[in-house]
């Protein structure tokens, strides 16, 4: 859970003097990538105003490419959001991107042709066995180191912290419903048709799971032996695996 600022103008005014005026973090959004070996790759993107989580800002992309390059991710991730905001005429007056300095080339690679012109940085995490974590700035050669003594560098490190679970949380819904949905695919006569005709009825697997035999019937091609056996292979699930992803206030908007 992101703690509340309770200096705010404190916090503010250090954020600029490290970062620079332009560097105003009353706006700060951050993007994250997630992906398993280049499966089901997520874009995660969260928004913080004034300092504390902007949930209606919270956007989720996903991504064309499917290859584990994260460049490519964050590139396509900001490519979208330069679009979004030429189009509504504002935007971030920060971003922050997960990553080092290959992912903040990518996102200022992405954004050179805004009118919008936010400030960007990375951070990178921290390498194993190392507790500092670096951040990269547009323009400057050498990082900022991040140490436990910096407000406005803990709050950068919260906010990507934040990016990331998000990011996750979000992948593993979409590999669970691949799981879910695959299941079908095991059942003996469940082509793709009915699979599909099945999914269409009953919304998912949990509808399918809560459906009776009867119901089950009631989609065309489904016959009394396929309803029972799909009922004995859903009825195996483990009911835990519906249970929402770790956030259930989060604002799942797919674009």
């Amino acid at each position: 859970k992101i703690r509340e600022v309770t200096d705010w103008k404190g916090l503010k005014r250090d954020f600029q003097a490290i970062f620079g005026k332009k560097a105003d973090p009353s706006w700060i959004e951050c993007v994250d990538i997630s992906h398993t070996g280049g499966d089901k790759r997520v874009g995660a993107l969260v928004c913080f105003k004034d300092g504390v989580p902007y949930k209606q800002g919270y956007r989720l992309f996903n991504l064309a490419c499917a290859c584990a390059d994260d460049y490519a991710g964050i590139r396509e991730v900001m490519e979208r959001r330069a679009r979004a905001m030429e189009k509504e005429g504002r935007g971030p007056t920060v971003i922050i991107v997960d990553g080092g300095r290959g992912q903040l080339n990518a996102a200022l690679e992405a954004m050179a042709n805004t009118t919008c012109c936010p400030f960007i940085m990375s951070i990178a995490k921290a390498r194993r066995g190392k507790k500092i974590e670096k951040i990269y700035i547009q323009g400057a050669r050498e990082p900022v180191f991040v140490n436990g003594d910096e407000a406005a560098l803990v709050f950068i490190q919260r906010i990507r912290d934040e990016a990331h679970r998000f990011a996750i949380s979000a992948h593993r819904k979409k590999m669970l419903k691949a799981v879910r949905t695959s299941i079908l695919d095991e059942i003996p006569g469940i082509g793709k048709k009915r699979k599909e005709a099945l999914l269409r009825r009953f919304g998912g697997l949990k509808g399918i799971k809560e459906a009776s035999c009867k119901d089950l019937q009631s989609v065309p091609g489904i016959s009394a032996r396929m309803a029972r056996l799909i009922k004995e292979k859903v009825d195996k699930i483990d009911r835990a695996d519906h249970s929402e992803i770790n956030a259930p206030k989060d604002r799942l908007l797919f674009l």
